[in-house]
């Protein structure tokens, strides 16, 4: 049986403690919506590339997946990643043996890049093996029902002789606005210190093969200065939202820029907020939130992990400021240079909001 599928997937990927998963259960949210039992399944996958690692190159993966009595090829996407939600493509093969199929990696419909592959070198690379807890969540918004997947993912990272534990929440969305994904982890993040995250479980693969290799810092830049004011600052909000996830990312890394990389993150963040033409309540309570995280953000990535980890704020933060930029997007705004032109007279912030924007126009 080769039974292929093709899914785009979104879903909200957040790190947990381990000791947080009875919280996560117990929550609101979740009991008002669960729709039947609680399911358990060990997950065993395996990752496969050459030994140059062309598909990664190519942002792809390649996984084999046993589960149950289940086996499942994936080819995955990258796609794109913000605050956690990702939204990504991915081909899914149903196979009678736990053997790689590369003749299906020939198949039409699939990405190009594939076309140059030398499937005989492709290897196994490393493990992502863990227990994973499910559940359906179903609930009513506005005219739309909204289902979702909710996983919590306990196991390891395993590379030859190197392991990383992993501890994650992913919300996945089966039907619905993505915005009630968003709405829902927005609300669990309000009490729990859930941690957006953008890298994939591959990706923490091969780190482990190269301990060299850091999730890149997002740039800047997405607009021109012809469009209104909230579409830029929206699109502002994310690239500021991707470098914050970026930069928290890299504290687990032990990357010594990472403390500095949030602050001055954040402080953009403000002057974004401070900027709109028109505030809403949640951009006005963002703020001091916002500008009490800067002034508690220590020097070392040590403890900057200790103080996100652990404090709710910070997840919190990150997906309201996410949901607040897509609804920001969706509004009609003057023009730039009407918006320039009455902001001559706001703060030093503003102004240098307005030169970023202005240097950053068409990147």
């Amino acid at each position: 049986m080769n039974t292929h599928v093709r899914l785009t997937e979104t879903e909200i990927k957040l790190r947990l403690d381990p000791k947080l998963s009875e919280q996560v259960l117990r929550h609101p949210q979740v009991l008002q919506r669960l729709q039947g039992n609680w399911q358990h399944c060990e997950l065993f996958n395996q990752y496969y590339d050459t030994p140059e690692l062309s598909l990664d190159s190519k942002a792809l993966a390649l996984r084999l997946r046993r589960d149950g009595d289940q086996v499942i090829q994936t080819l995955k996407g990258r796609g794109q990643s913000v605050a956690g939600l990702s939204v990504r493509n991915e081909w899914d093969w149903y196979l009678d043996t736990e053997h790689l199929a590369t003749e299906l990696l020939q198949q039409p419909g699939l990405p190009t890049a594939l076309a140059s592959l030398d499937t005989q070198r492709l290897q196994p690379l490393f493990r992502t093996d863990f227990h994973r807890r499910k559940a359906c969540l179903r609930w009513q918004r506005g005219t739309d029902t909204v289902e979702v997947e909710l996983a919590l993912d306990f196991g390891e990272v395993v590379s030859a002789d190197k392991r990383e534990p992993l501890s994650e929440l992913e919300l996945e969305l089966r039907s619905g606005p993505p915005e009630a994904l968003m709405e829902l982890a927005v609300s669990l993040s309000e009490t729990l210190p859930l941690l957006p995250w953008d890298s994939a479980k591959a990706e923490r693969g091969f780190r482990l093969i190269d301990p060299t290799r850091v999730p890149a810092l997002p740039p800047i830049g997405g607009w021109t200065l012809d469009t209104s004011i909230n579409a830029i600052l929206a699109r502002l909000t994310q690239c500021l939202i991707a470098r914050a996830v970026c930069w928290s990312e890299r504290l687990y890394l032990n990357d010594a820029a990472a403390p500095q990389g949030i602050k001055d993150t954040l402080r953009l963040m403000i002057s974004v907020l401070e900027g709109q033409p028109q505030p809403t309540g949640l951009s006005m309570h963002l703020i001091p939130r916002l500008a009490s995280l800067i002034d508690d953000i220590a020097d070392t990535p040590d403890a900057v992990r200790t103080l996100i980890s652990t404090r709710g704020n910070w997840g919190w933060l990150i997906l309201s400021l996410s949901s607040a930029s897509a609804k920001l997007a969706a509004q009609a705004g003057p023009a730039f240079t009407d918006w320039k032109q009455a902001a001559a007279t706001d703060s030093g912030a503003v102004q240098a909001l307005i030169t970023l924007i202005e240097e950053r126009a068409g990147d």
